[in-house]
């Protein structure tokens, strides 16, 4: 990658070395993170205030009286319109608002304690769990994307300086 970015490169050796990077390359598996929203009025009521607010700590049994429904059908509704447990759902409710949080330069503390988890530790392990790194990685990884000279335009170089997949 960094041979790539030499200036002055015969255009003919240029593209040699863009196939050889794009030969090395293989796929990972991107999974988006998708939180899924119950159409029902009422299951949505609860996960937009979640949302709003992902460190309320009521339980489900709090939520269905919230609503008027019984916990057995709040809880099945939930399963049917998500995919999810209630459970399921609020932690990744959870972890979803903390990545903006984190993108914003947030410290992990903080963003635990705003998204609702008594520990650090605790948060760590559930970010983990639904995305497959911790929060300190992908904080790691957004300043890198930040730092990159083609993430803030500040490249200097013409265009056709840049590899053509890049640019």
């Amino acid at each position: 990658m960094v041979h790539l970015f030499r200036h002055g490169m015969d255009p003919a050796a240029r593209r040699r070395s863009e196939r050889v990077v794009v030969d090395l390359l293989s796929p990972v598996d991107v999974t988006p993170m998708v939180l899924p929203m119950p159409s029902d009025a009422r299951l949505e009521s609860v996960a937009r205030r979640l949302l709003d607010d992902p460190a309320d700590t009521r339980s489900l049994e709090a939520w269905a009286r919230e609503v008027s429904v019984s916990v057995r059908n709040f809880s099945r509704l939930f399963h049917r319109e998500t995919g999810m447990t209630f459970a399921q759902w609020r932690i990744h409710a959870r972890v979803r608002v903390a990545i903006g949080l984190l993108a914003g330069g947030m410290p992990v503390g903080t963003v635990s304690r705003r998204v609702g988890y008594r520990t650090p530790s605790a948060f760590v392990q559930s970010f983990r769990r639904v995305l497959g790194h911790t929060p300190g990685w992908y904080v790691a990884s957004v300043k890198a994307d930040a730092e990159h000279p083609l993430a803030s335009g500040s490249d200097d170089r013409p265009a056709s300086a840049l590899p053509t997949w890049l640019g």
